[in-house]
């Protein structure tokens, strides 16, 4: 992608490329049209949970449902093979496939999947999202499953396509209730030691 291409009205400064690189991406494949970035964060916000997220973003004249379907399949296919991580999936370790596009045009049933909840696998998810004719596409509302790490997808999603969105990564809504959890145990394990001391006194 050229640089100062404008999408969404809004002036992007930086190439593909560039873009995956400053969300902590290691763009692994790179050919005309195309780019995957793979990423592999530690959420510690999200009950301590690593996921590995495998990203694609292409450049297409028109979108088509059919090309979302090829792109899943490509994902899923290789998304173990590109995980940096040896953690196996479902031990507090989750894979999430990205399929961000610039397109001129779309069908109307490839813009409402972009806009859509879409079926997920055993611990791993697919969020597709995409700017078309200037106007960015993507799922806004957020699923109870998963509901946790919708926050960060629309973060990713932004930052790739249109380079807006805060500097860092949102934290999660889990925040509060991990910190209860660590530091409530403690304090739990604590009182009922000292009332079970009480009753072996009386």
């Amino acid at each position: 992608m050229a640089r100062g291409v404008t999408l969404c009205t809004l002036e992007v400064p930086v190439g593909v490329s560039e873009s995956l690189e400053a969300i902590g991406c290691n763009v692994v494949l790179e050919e005309e049209g195309r780019w995957v970035g793979v990423r592999s964060p530690f959420y510690w916000d999200v009950g301590f949970t690593k996921m590995t997220q495998v990203i694609m973003v292409r450049e297409v004249e028109h979108l088509s449902s059919a090309d979302l379907d090829v792109d899943l399949t490509w994902l899923q296919d290789n998304a173990s093979s590109l995980d940096p991580s040896s953690l196996p999936r479902g031990f507090q370790k989750g894979i999430g496939v990205m399929a961000f596009y610039h397109a001129k045009t779309a069908d109307p049933d490839a813009v409402a999947r972009l806009s859509s909840k879409q079926k997920m696998a055993f611990a791993s998810f697919f969020y597709p999202a995409g700017v078309v004719g200037g106007e960015l596409k993507m799922l806004t509302s957020t699923p109870m499953w998963g509901a946790a790490y919708f926050g960060k997808f629309r973060w990713l999603a932004k930052k790739v396509l249109t380079g807006q969105g805060p500097e860092k990564e949102p934290i999660s809504w889990m925040l509060p209730i991990v910190l209860g959890m660590c530091f409530g145990a403690p304090v739990l394990v604590f009182l009922c030691g000292g009332i079970a001391d009480r009753k072996s006194v009386v």
